[in-house]
């Protein structure tokens, strides 16, 4: 009944992954590594959160910047930065 089915431990959901009982996937389906799509999308948010973390950065004032230990020249280097590089 289940031929050409992958047992997927802990895959599914998270009751499924408790309980141990996992999915049945179909093997056909299996990926050995993200899709295209899936990296996009991470890729994405990760330049969101840039985007949003520099703004925050350069909103702060010198009392803030000097709990976390930075002044205001590195803190407009890094606000400076493009979203795409690290």
């Amino acid at each position: 009944m289940f031929k050409g089915f992958h047992f997927n431990p802990g895959a599914g959901h998270l009751v499924n992954a408790v309980s141990g009982s996992g999915l049945l996937i179909p093997q056909g389906l299996q990926e050995t590594q993200p899709s295209f799509l899936y990296r996009a999308g991470k890729l994405l948010t990760l330049w969101g959160r840039r985007i949003h973390e520099r703004n925050e950065l350069a909103r702060l004032d010198d009392r803030c910047l000097a709990d976390i230990g930075m002044s205001r020249c590195e803190a407009d280097n890094e606000a400076g930065k493009p979203f795409w590089k690290e």
